[in-house]
């Protein structure tokens, strides 16, 4: 669409064109999965669901069978206020974050859960901020320091394996901290809260785009199914579903100040869903998808799959220096 800024895309060697294949050929050695391949990594999926194991299993499962994206390795639900594509709302919800935290020149930033590294590479091109380090769970961490290799940014984004509920940094080491659609599942998202506190500087601060329970909370069975399986299927511990409401106070319990807590759910359940939708009926999209994703949206849609649950961005400062709440 006008006016929207095309995807981050690091320049790549011996990938598949842009477009159908794209994806496995960041992934893989740029032949894309067949059919028995998409099986396997289902049938992971499924069992990783009904085990309640790592998450890591779920992002294994859609990096390989190649999302709803075009040109990009995100796997987030998007900002969808402008934007035309997956690939473009993943971009502007990682900018809207980032614009969020407040970042620039001088920054020097630590990036939960940074998925592929592609908003950490959109980040750095756009707001130049010092450095970037970044941690995730996932071994596939390879991937994302590949891509920034590729794009000449090694010496400015460091990605390592790390928890983001037990950083492996000391104390007062960063200016940011930012999580972008993962802290729901960290065990549990106040631990994180206090991570961050602890690894931030003076006057640093904190922002997440999350997903926390709504206020159209229902209690008849279907509901309660559905927020079972959402549950489980996502790998969200109990302890973390809470409304926006009890989401400020326990980052306040985390001793931030200057808490903020903003829906953005209307720009992002429905036209989500609503694009994955078509983008599963289209071709050649539809060809190149695993037959899960191909009717999920559509089963999404009819049982109200996001109903009951908010999405929001949240901003937290820690006091500077001197400072007394």
């Amino acid at each position: 669409m006008p006016g929207v800024p095309r995807p981050y895309r690091p320049r790549r060697s011996g990938a598949a064109p842009d477009g159908d294949g794209a994806r496995a050929a960041d992934l893989d050695d740029g032949r894309r999965p067949g059919a028995l391949a998409f099986s396997v990594e289902a049938l992971r999926f499924v069992r990783s669901a009904l085990t309640r194991s790592s998450a890591v299993a779920i992002y294994d499962f859609v990096g390989s069978s190649n999302y709803y994206t075009r040109d990009s390795l995100y796997v987030n639900l998007g900002y969808w206020r402008r934007a035309g594509t997956l690939d473009e709302a993943s971009q502007d919800l990682a900018g809207l974050l980032a614009e969020a935290a407040g970042l620039g020149p001088a920054t020097t930033v630590l990036d939960c859960g940074f998925g592929f590294a592609d908003q950490d590479l959109y980040r750095y091109e756009r707001f130049s901020p010092a450095r970037i380090v970044g941690i995730n769970v996932t071994p596939r961490v390879a991937i994302g320091r590949a891509r920034v290799d590729a794009a000449g940014l090694a010496s400015r984004i460091d990605l390592l394996l790390g928890s983001a509920t037990a950083m492996p940094f000391g104390d007062g080491v960063f200016d940011r901290v930012m999580a972008l659609e993962c802290a729901f599942h960290f065990r549990t998202r106040l631990t994180f809260f206090c991570e961050a506190m602890r690894v931030l500087r003076p006057g640093g601060r904190l922002a997440v785009g999350d997903v926390v329970l709504g206020g159209s909370r229902r209690d008849d069975l279907k509901s309660k199914l559905i927020d079972r399986m959402h549950r489980r299927m996502w790998h969200i511990p109990d302890a973390n579903m809470y409304p926006r409401q009890t989401y400020a106070r326990k980052l306040a319990e985390a001793g931030f100040t200057d808490v903020q807590v903003e829906s953005i759910a209307a720009d992002v359940f429905a036209p989500y869903l609503a694009y994955c939708e078509r983008f599963a009926r289209s071709a050649p999209e539809r060809g190149r998808l695993n037959p899960l994703l191909r009717v999920g949206p559509n089963m999404m849609m009819r049982l109200g799959w996001f109903d009951q649950y908010d999405y929001v961005i949240a901003t937290a400062q820690m006091l500077k220096g001197g400072e007394t709440t």
